[in-house]
C-alpha cells in the first residue's frame, strides 16, 4: 500500500458499476481523459491557467448575486438559515473547485486504438458553491418527482411490489416484458431544453408551488447547469453541454426531464399497450400488451420515445419473457403467466466485503448478513433460490477471511428472524428523528464502547429527559479506498494534463 501511495506513475481508481479498484498508468489515464472527454469542444471549454482564478471568482459572484436577488422570495426560515450559514464569509473561504476524474468501464470492450477501457466521466462537486444551491434544488424538486411522476420507482424493492400489485393474478396471455436504456443520459440533455422542462413542471403541471420560490429555483438551476467549472489536475475546464456532472440535483433533474413526455402523451397514447411502465433514472421497464387492431404500435412507441430533445433510448432484448433489471431477474411463467422473481448478480462483481481484521464495529458484519439475507428473502419467491444466494454470501465472506464458526450463528439468526416476517417493509422506529440525541465518535477497536456511553447517559442526564433517546453514531476510520483513491489528480513534474496539452499544441504547430 505504501508503494502504491508513493508511486507517481500509477493511479488507483474505482471502476464503474462498483466492480472494484483498478490500477492504471498515469500517462495513459491523462491521455484518455483528455482525448475521450475534455478535448471534445462540444461538451467542454478549456480555461487557460491565467484566466482560471477569475473564472472561479466570477462563478461564485453569480451564485451570491442570485441568492441576494431572490432571498426575499423564500418564505421558509430554515432554508434562509441554510443559505446564510453556507454562504457565510468564513465558509466561502473554504469552498472548493470541482474535481474531474474518469472511472474505467471494465465491463465494456476497449475501443480500437485505445489503451484503457472507456472511461465514465465523473465530477466531484463536494464542498463547492454549486453543491450548496443544487442540494437545495434537490430538496425542492424531489417531492415533485416522487408525487407526480407515475413512472418513478425508488429501487428494485418498489419495482417488485408495484409489479405484484398490478398483476396479482398474473399477466394476460401474450404480454411481454421490455426495457430501455438511455444513451449517455446526462450529457444528452440540452441545458436550455432541460431548464425549460423544469419550468414547465412548476408552471403548467398540477403542482402546488405556493411554498416554492419559482424564480429563485429557475435562476439557481440555470447557474448550476451552465456554470459548472472544475479542475482536472493542473488544468481548469467548464462544462458547456449536458446536465452538470456531479451536481446533487442531477438525478431528480434528469428524472423530471425524461418524465415530462411520459406524463404529457406517452402514458395516455399507449394506455392500452402499457399496463405497466416504470423508470429508474435512465433505465425503463414495462409490460407491453399487444393490440391486434394496432400491430404497428410497438414500432411507433419506440419512435415516440425517442422524440424528445436529443435524448435517445435503446433496447437490447426487445419484447421478451425474461429480463434482468437492477438486481432482479424477472420472468413470465409460460404456463400461469405469473411473474417469477429471482436475485440477479453481475458476473463481474468482486464482492469486496469487509475482512475480519477491518477496523469496523462488530455489528457491521451482523447487519450486513441480516440486510443481504432480507433482500434475498423477498426477492426470491422460491426459497431454494434464497438458500442458494445466502450460501453464496456465506462462501464469499469465508473467502474474505471470516470464520465459518462466526458466520453460522449469524446466518441462522437472520433466517429465523425472516421466517417470522411477513412484510418486506422495514419496521419504522416509533421515535421521531427530531427527538433523538446523536453522540458522534470515530470507531476504534480499543476505543470506548457504545454500551459504556449509553450507561453514562442513563446514569446522568437520561432521567432528566426521558422522552429523548440517545443514538451513538460511530464513524468508520479511513479505509483503503480513502487512502489510495483521490478524486484530485496530484501534481507530478512533467506529467500533468497541462504538459500533455503543451505537447499536443507543439505537435500541432510542427
Amino acid at each position: 500500500m505504501s508503494e502504491l501511495r508513493t508511486r507517481d506513475d500509477l493511479l488507483v481508481i474505482p471502476t464503474d458499476k462498483n466492480l472494484g479498484p483498478s490500477v492504471v498508468q498515469r500517462n495513459d489515464y491523462i491521455q484518455e481523459v483528455l482525448q475521450d472527454h475534455l478535448l471534445d469542444e462540444n461538451n467542454y471549454q478549456f480555461i487557460p491557467k491565467e484566466e482560471s482564478e477569475a473564472a472561479v471568482h466570477r462563478q461564485l459572484q453569480l451564485f451570491l448575486t442570485c441568492y441576494g436577488t431572490f432571498r426575499h422570495t423564500i418564505n421558509n426560515e430554515a432554508v434562509i438559515q441554510y443559505f446564510d450559514r453556507a454562504l457565510d464569509t468564513d465558509r466561502l473561504e473554504t469552498l472548493q473547485v470541482g474535481k474531474f476524474y474518469g472511472m474505467p468501464k471494465i465491463h465494456k470492450k476497449r475501443k480500437t486504438g485505445h489503451i484503457l477501457p472507456p472511461l465514465r466521466p465523473v465530477c466531484s462537486l463536494v464542498g463547492t458553491n454549486n453543491a450548496i444551491f443544487s442540494t437545495y434544488l434537490d430538496f425542492i424538486l424531489k417531492p415533485i418527482m416522487q408525487n407526480n411522476l407515475r413512472s418513478y420507482i425508488k429501487d428494485s424493492d418498489s419495482l417488485r411490489e408495484a409489479l405484484l400489485q398490478t398483476f396479482p393474478e398474473g399477466l394476460q396471455a401474450g404480454d411481454r416484458l421490455f426495457s430501455f436504456d438511455a444513451v449517455a443520459m446526462y450529457s444528452n440533455i440540452d441545458s436550455d431544453h432541460g431548464i425549460e422542462t423544469i419550468r414547465h413542471w412548476l408552471e403548467n403541471m398540477d403542482i402546488d408551488t405556493s411554498n416554492i420560490p419559482v424564480e429563485f429555483v429557475m435562476a439557481s438551476l440555470h447557474l448550476i447547469m451552465n456554470e459548472n467549472i472544475f479542475q482536472f489536475g493542473d488544468t481548469c475546464w467548464k462544462q458547456i453541454r449536458g446536465a452538470a456532472m456531479g451536481t446533487p440535483a442531477a438525478v431528480v433533474y434528469a428524472n423530471l426531464y425524461a418524465g415530462l413526455p411520459e406524463e404529457q402523451h406517452l402514458l395516455e397514447n399507449y394506455s392500452r399497450n402499457l399496463p405497466f411502465y416504470k423508470r429508474f433514472i435512465d433505465d425503463t421497464i414495462g409490460v407491453w400488451r399487444h393490440n391486434p387492431a394496432d400491430p404497428a404500435a410497438w414500432t411507433r412507441f419506440q419512435k415516440d420515445l425517442n422524440d424528445w430533445g436529443s435524448l435517445r433510448w435503446e433496447t437490447e432484448d426487445g419484447l421478451t419473457n425474461k429480463i434482468d433489471f437492477l438486481d432482479l431477474s424477472i420472468e413470465i411463467n409460460p404456463a400461469t403467466y405469473r411473474l417469477h422473481f429471482r436475485t440477479y448478480q453481475k458476473p463481474m462483481n468482486l464482492y469486496l466485503y469487509i475482512p475480519p481484521k477491518s477496523s469496523h464495529p462488530p455489528g457491521v458484519l451482523r447487519g450486513l448478513i441480516l440486510g443481504r439475507c432480507r433482500k434475498y428473502w423477498f426477492d426470491n419467491q422460491n426459497k431454494d433460490d434464497y438458500r442458494h444466494f445466502a450460501l453464496l454470501l456465506a462462501e464469499r465472506l469465508a473467502k474474505r477471511g471470516h470464520s465459518r464458526n462466526t458466520l453460522g450463528p449469524l446466518f441462522a439468526e437472520a433466517t429465523a428472524r425472516l421466517e417470522e416476517t411477513t412484510s418486506p417493509e422495514t419496521p419504522q422506529e416509533s421515535n421521531p428523528e427530531k427527538d433523538k440525541i446523536f453522540f458522534h465518535l470515530p470507531f476504534h477497536t480499543r476505543g470506548i464502547q457504545r454500551q459504556a456511553i449509553r450507561r453514562a447517559f442513563a446514569n446522568t442526564i437520561g432521567p432528566r429527559i426521558p422522552a429523548r433517546r440517545l443514538t451513538v453514531a460511530v464513524s468508520r476510520p479511513r479505509n483503503l479506498r480513502d487512502r489510495l483513491c483521490n478524486s484530485r489528480l496530484k501534481d507530478v513534474e512533467r506529467c500533468n494534463p497541462s504538459d500533455y496539452l503543451s505537447n499536443l499544441k507543439t505537435a500541432g504547430t510542427d
